[in-house]
């Protein structure tokens, strides 16, 4: 946010990674912490209606959730390319979410459009301790779900705070909810 409020114009970032990974997350904190208005973009919008309603908004937040779904072809995310590049006397944060990395030429290494591009990818084991700590009721369970996290190959935010919630909700052992939890890369307890 130092950036956008710094500067005179627009200015965009895509949040980049795996489903699951606070992409979502992050984009919400980043429009409440602006204190500006939001526009959530969920589904396809384009052409010149489109692009002289977001020039004729105010300075605000616009959020492209799962935009790789949404703009799902060059011609589709060309005509964003106006709507990032637009000269409206507003400034806007565009947040754009994006499961794949994109592949389009007008996007990637063009930081007038694109300034900043975050790759998320799985916790950190310092990261899933400290959700452990704070949200686990159960602190007898803290060493059994350490060790269950740590025979995952990628964990997210989503499967921990999913696994989590399984525990404090049925008080069952990390073991006995991941067998019957929907879990990529499970192990056989």
């Amino acid at each position: 946010l130092k950036r956008f409020n710094h500067q005179t114009k627009s200015l965009g970032v895509l949040l980049n990674g795996e489903r699951g990974s606070g992409k979502t997350m992050l984009s919400e904190m980043l429009a409440v912490k602006s204190n500006l208005p939001v526009v959530k973009v969920a589904d396809y919008y384009g052409g010149d209606e489109f692009i002289s309603f977001i020039n004729n908004l105010g300075s605000c937040v616009l959020i492209f959730d799962e935009f790789d779904k949404v703009y799902d072809d060059l011609k589709k995310t060309n005509q964003l390319l106006q709507v990032l590049e637009n000269s409206s006397s507003y400034k806007k944060l565009f947040v754009l979410t994006s499961n794949e990395i994109l592949a389009n030429k007008y996007l990637v290494n063009r930081p007038s459009r694109i300034f900043y591009k975050i790759q998320f990818s799985g916790l950190l084991e310092k990261e899933i301790k400290d959700i452990i700590d704070c949200t686990l009721n159960n602190k007898d369970f803290q060493q059994e779900l350490l060790d269950v996290c740590r025979n995952y190959s990628n964990i997210n935010y989503d499967f921990i705070k999913s696994l989590i919630d399984e525990i404090n909700l049925f008080n069952v052992s990390p073991k006995e909810a991941v067998k019957v939890m929907n879990l990529k890369d499970s192990c056989v307890y």
